[in-house]
């Protein structure tokens, strides 16, 4: 639940504020990419619609998609931020000529769009008149440290997906194959040839001429047991235990509660974190509000937050059982 105090006015402009953006479901969002990227920017910006009303709107961006500007004597200071754009050209694709932009760089008091080669583009500097970063980091790191942006994040699923589809290709191959092959011994010389040993026909052998089989099949369990392997490590990384990932059932509320331990103890840590960004992301909102579209403006100064609690799932039997030993406590 958030809220900005202050008198009614304001907290139901952002209270309308927060239901036009589909904040909740926009934060889901951005909790889920914090969990795989470990670093998520958010930027809200003030669009103008066909008939000239303005909406704000929230963009996320990944680190595949953004590059931090940092202070070359001090890598912990961020100054910018360079965030790749589409411009999509179709009727004038030369229209910028050499220098088309690819990425956007954003400081707290400028924006200017550079090329492919990071090199400004004429005519596209401005000051956006802000005064803070429209673009706001949320990381696990409480400030930023050397190298802290991160451009490696998520090749353990990929490698843990390409594992299983490897094991699976595997797998499926030895179903495939014919595991089971026959085996002929003795004096061959006079035996009718081109014979086809399948389950249709006999064949055919002389007097003095064995024929047995043998089992050449892999136990398919090998493959499942590896896939699985790799599935449960990496769930582990990102605090999901293999009943989790695979939806196992469960006979009672405490053992849905102990799967459920790894879950809840990172929610408890991101608590923190997503305290500090709302607040700051509150703040950037309100300004781009002020600037941009002044009658979505609101005041951030009270802004708080508050976090529900989970609840513990129980059967109608336990639930019963609480409620007696409370109402006989």
């Amino acid at each position: 639940r958030r809220s900005v105090g202050g008198d009614a006015t304001n907290e139901a402009k952002y209270a309308d504020l927060l239901d036009d953006l589909s904040f909740d479901e926009q934060m889901a969002v951005v909790n889920a990419m914090l969990n795989l990227h470990r670093v998520v920017l958010v930027g809200p910006r003030v669009r103008v619609n066909a008939d000239g009303t303005r909406e704000m709107v929230l963009d996320i961006a990944t680190p595949s998609t953004v590059r931090a500007i940092c202070n070359p004597l001090d890598m912990t200071q961020v100054l910018g931020w360079l965030v790749r754009v589409e411009m999509p050209i179709a009727r004038t694709p030369d229209a910028w000529g050499p220098s088309r932009p690819t990425w956007a760089l954003w400081t707290d008091h400028e924006w200017a769009y550079l090329n492919e080669n990071l090199d400004p583009i004429a005519g596209t500097w401005k000051e956006h008149g802000l005064g803070v970063n429209r673009w706001v980091p949320v990381s696990y790191s409480a400030a930023a440290v050397p190298c802290f942006w991160p451009g490696h994040e998520g090749e353990d699923l990929v490698a843990a997906q390409i594992t299983i589809w490897l094991a699976s290709i595997l797998m499926l191959k030895e179903t495939k194959s014919s595991t089971t092959q026959p085996v002929i011994s003795g004096d061959t010389t006079t035996m009718a040839r081109a014979q086809v040993a399948d389950s249709e026909s006999p064949i055919e052998a002389p007097e003095g001429v064995s024929i047995s089989t043998i089992d050449l099949g892999t136990n398919p369990d090998l493959f499942i047991t590896a896939a699985d392997h790799a599935l449960q490590r990496t769930g582990n990384n990102y605090g999901l235990s293999m009943a989790l990932l695979t939806h196992e059932g469960t006979q009672s509320a405490e053992a849905r509660e102990l799967m459920l331990a790894p879950i809840r103890e990172r929610r408890g840590k991101q608590r923190k974190i997503f305290r500090r960004f709302e607040a700051r992301i509150a703040q950037v909102m309100a300004r781009v509000a002020e600037v941009d579209a002044p009658e979505l403006a609101f005041d951030p100064s009270g802004w708080r937050i508050d976090f529900g609690e989970t609840q513990v799932l129980l059967s109608e039997k336990e639930r019963l059982e609480i409620f007696r030993t409370r109402r006989g406590m």
